[in-house]
């Protein structure tokens, strides 16, 4: 009875937003759909509106632009194919620190805007803005995806997250009461040792969600303790989304054996939003309404660098932004009938974990979240190399400051606990890996058994990629 109440409070809190133009509309989301499933011509009529329009305001308003534009002589009132995106040149997060406030737009009230920043899994952290465009975009295609899996709005959603940033906002006094009345719960994917994840199946049982939104990892952790106490879910969701990381093929068995449903990938970055989603049918369709994606450089196999130009946030333009992942594109035709180009062969981010002396596992990706806000440190890997032996390898920037460095340090440090022994080092600069990447955290210690990683795994360049410890 209870659940029932909930999810009818749920669906009037939905209605009541989209009316006040909070969250996307019913209305809008079925367009969308409606969208998708009219024909590959009119999809890419309505990316080439959107993306004329946006190279029309990074032209006039966007200082950084502006002055490329010019520089180049390209004319964005003459913009007559996606295809003309290719005269431009590639922008990554060098030239994007480089240029600084000449990124925000000029037309925008900057009060309105919000500070967001990357995660440092795929490139050192990145802080930009984002506007009310993107927000409005957000609210539209987020519900949207999440509809692919067979939920619907008001039906019970759990969260196993663990970005800080979320987590505080989660946590505080009127977010945990939209939680109740949007009718999700959280579960914080960063601390997972077995006393977490037997919460976590008691309360997944207990709330009986039908959508569950992870970290892969996460969700592969939780179906492998289920599977070591014998654990099923008497309520199975309708499926369970993965997010944040690459959903390896070990990782979707195990999770879709003991959750009884289907795993779906979500793939998308804090800069530029969603990118693509998988299907009922297991395509990663690309959000070509509010994206568009490059291949640089394929390979034979179409593979290479993704570039990524984010069509909604006009407060900060990404335009054929390196993304630091590798992928291919095509246009694959699904059975889904949906009209959206595909993505493969995506080698993406890869959150390792890493054990503190008393053998609980934290998140990887807790430590990349320590310096968001750390001036002057422009790489860094945090590498476990025994059970309590911990290295912190820095790449200085310009600009370093040693008060932030010290302070976050010692966040590691106290959330390793007084056992753990926390070296930093200093180096001159990181070799580049095959893929191209840079791996932010390592699980290297000799002692641990692979938990996350039953088989090597290997990337599109052959490099061995994933977790190591347990």
């Amino acid at each position: 009875m209870a659940g029932s109440i909930r999810h009818f409070l749920s669906r009037r809190y939905f209605a009541n937003r989209a009316k006040a133009g909070v969250v996307g509309r019913d209305g809008d989301i079925r367009n969308r759909e409606g969208l998708f499933r009219s024909g590959r011509e009119a999809v890419e009529a309505y990316q080439l509106d959107r993306l004329r329009s946006l190279l029309r305001h990074a032209g006039r308003h966007v200082p950084y632009y502006r002055e490329l534009f010019t520089d180049i002589g390209f004319d964005p009132e003459a913009i007559d194919s996606v295809a003309a995106l290719a005269d431009l040149p590639i922008l990554d997060k060098t030239k994007i620190r480089a240029a600084g406030e000449r990124m925000i737009s000029e037309a925008l009230d900057r009060s309105t805007l919000r500070k967001n920043a990357s995660g440092g899994s795929t490139g050192a952290p990145l802080q930009f803005y984002q506007g009310e465009d993107y927000d409005r975009e957000a609210m539209l295609t987020a519900p949207l995806f999440d509809q692919w899996t067979g939920w619907k709005r008001g039906e019970p959603v759990c969260l196993l997250w663990g970005a800080p940033t979320d987590l505080a906002r989660y946590r505080k006094g009127r977010q945990r009461l939209r939680n109740w009345l949007q009718n999700r719960f959280l579960v914080d994917a960063f601390d997972v040792d077995d006393g977490k994840l037997e919460q976590a199946v008691a309360t997944i049982r207990k709330r009986k969600p039908v959508l569950i939104v992870a970290y892969a990892s996460a969700a592969y952790l939780v179906a492998r303790h289920m599977q070591r106490h014998d654990v099923e879910l008497d309520h199975p969701p309708r499926g369970v989304l993965c997010s944040a990381e690459v959903l390896w093929p070990h990782y979707r068995e195990l999770i879709e054996a003991r959750f009884g449903c289907k795993a779906y990938n979500r793939y998308g970055s804090r800069e530029v939003g969603m990118i693509g989603m998988e299907c009922e049918h297991g395509t990663m369709h690309a959000n070509d309404t509010g994206i568009i994606v490059e291949v640089e450089n394929p390979d034979e196999k179409g593979v290479g660098h993704l570039l990524v130009t984010q069509l909604d946030n006009l407060a900060f333009p990404f335009v054929r932004y390196r993304i630091g992942d590798m992928g291919a594109v095509g246009n694959t035709e699904c059975p889904c009938g949906r009209a959206l180009s595909s993505i493969s062969d995506l080698t993406g981010r890869v959150g390792d974990y890493i054990v503190d002396p008393g053998g609980r596992i934290i998140h990887g990706e807790w430590f990349t979240h320590l310096f968001y806000d750390v001036k002057g440190v422009a790489l860094f890997t945090f590498r476990q190399t025994a059970m309590s032996q911990y290295i912190f390898e820095v790449q200085k920037d310009k600009g370093f400051n040693e008060g932030e460095f010290g302070h976050a340090i010692k966040g590691a440090r106290e959330k390793l606990g007084p056992k753990a022994d926390v070296k930093v080092e200093f180096v001159e600069r990181f070799e580049s890996t095959p893929s191209g990447k840079h791996r932010f955290v390592i699980n290297e210690c000799p002692e641990l058994v692979t938990v996350l990683n039953e088989e090597k795994q290997t990337s599109a360049a052959g490099e061995p990629v994933g977790v190591d410890g347990r």
